[in-house]
């Protein structure tokens, strides 16, 4: 599984890997404003998909041909021509023939540069070790393999032979890139292009981290989480239903029929939904506290909506495990809650006298207007 560009760039300026001044955009207006915001002369436009190759890509709206999937813009309202013109249109790429629907954009500065570099360090399955990789400007690769922490890097270096002040911020950025590497932990971790300034400072461009399999952080990954569990066996191991789908709203509801209308009233609302779990007709505390910061962990929701209609489990044993979610997260992604039936009005005190960073709702409708709009804003 890999992570967005943006959600890459985020984790690499917590470890003090610079990057471009950026910003997300689900609008062509956002996007014009993002690039007010960072200020400069020039932006890149970064269609967000997660396959190699937007460069080269192609989209399907004949109204975009000869447009890729980064364009650089020289004012905000190119940036806001760009974002319009691939925002909910789909890029195709070598690596997914297919494409895949555009739903964000990344906005960032134009990073001028005297030269690029490219850098990776993967775990190599086969030979139990760390590969580590460099291709210089004029576009050879060195690399070295390492059994013990940072052996390969060692190595690596000393392949490269490159003069001290080079040669030392490149050994900061590669040591930085393990961090990551072994803190989240992926599998793999790369920067290209990497660009070399007038001042021999080294910006990260473009990035990919990538994890094993579908495993994803159970707490954010932003937030220093190391412990992955896929959503799926936790589920299974919960007796909780769990459908993954192709939005960006998580939903948490108790009962199949309420999750479908649920569904059906996201999608007429212009949201779409994302992964769907059941808790059932009975969850406990401890199972709404652990969907809530599962589903905040996948990086493919931007927004959660809890909608559950007590029966069984009363409004303020629902209050109880979403209260505790809150302690533990602190994503800063939207979370609606609409709750009713038994004791929903207590369970409705509790939150708001509890002062969670969620919205409490009664409507149904009110809810889903408010999460669609909410991750729309995000």
């Amino acid at each position: 599984m890999d992570l967005h560009e943006y959600q890459v760039k985020q984790l690499l300026r917590a470890h003090r890997i610079r990057v471009p001044k950026g910003g997300v955009a689900y609008t062509a207006g956002e996007a014009r404003a993002a690039a007010l915001k960072i200020g400069g002369a020039a932006w890149m436009v970064k269609a967000q998909v997660r396959y190699k190759g937007r460069s080269q890509g192609v989209f399907s709206d004949p109204r975009a041909a000869g447009m890729s999937g980064i364009v650089r813009a020289a004012s905000p309202d190119e940036v806001r021509a760009a974002a319009e013109m691939m925002l909910e249109n789909t890029l195709a790429t070598a690596a997914n023939p297919a494409g895949t629907p555009v739903r964000q954009v990344y906005v960032e500065e134009a990073v001028p540069s005297r030269r690029k570099w490219g850098m990776s360090i993967r775990v190599d399955f086969q030979t139990q070790s760390m590969m580590w990789s460099v291709r210089t400007p004029d576009g050879a690769v060195v690399s070295a393999a390492g059994d013990t922490d940072r052996e390969g890097l060692k190595k690596l270096m000393r392949a490269l032979a490159l003069p001290y002040l080079p040669a030392n911020r490149l050994e900061k950025l590669l040591g930085r890139l393990y961090d990551i590497l072994i803190q989240c932990p992926a599998v793999a971790v790369e920067l290209d292009p990497v660009a070399e300034t007038e001042q021999g400072r080294l910006v990260a461009l473009d990035g990919r981290i990538v994890f094993d399999g579908e495993n994803v952080p159970l707490t954010d990954w932003a937030r220093g989480g190391t412990r992955f569990v896929p959503p799926a066996v936790w589920a299974r191991q919960n007796r909780i239903r769990y459908h993954k789908l192709a939005g960006n709203i998580a939903c948490l509801v108790d009962g199949m029929g309420l999750g479908l209308a649920t569904i059906d009233l996201v999608q007429a609302r212009g949201g779409a939904v994302g992964c769907l779990f059941d808790l059932g007709t009975n969850p406990t505390q401890e199972t709404i506290a652990m969907a809530v910061k599962m589903a905040l962990a996948d990086t493919d929701v931007d927004g959660v909506l809890v909608n559950i209609f007590g029966g069984i489990i009363r409004g303020e044993e629902i209050a109880g495990g979403l209260i505790a979610a809150s302690h533990e997260v602190l994503s800063g992604l939207p979370v609606v809650v609409r709750m009713d039936g038994t004791n929903a009005h207590i369970g409705q005190r509790m939150l708001f006298e509890s002062r969670v960073p969620f919205t409490v709702v009664q409507d149904l409708d009110e809810a889903v207007q408010a999460i669609v709009s909410q991750v729309r804003e995000k």
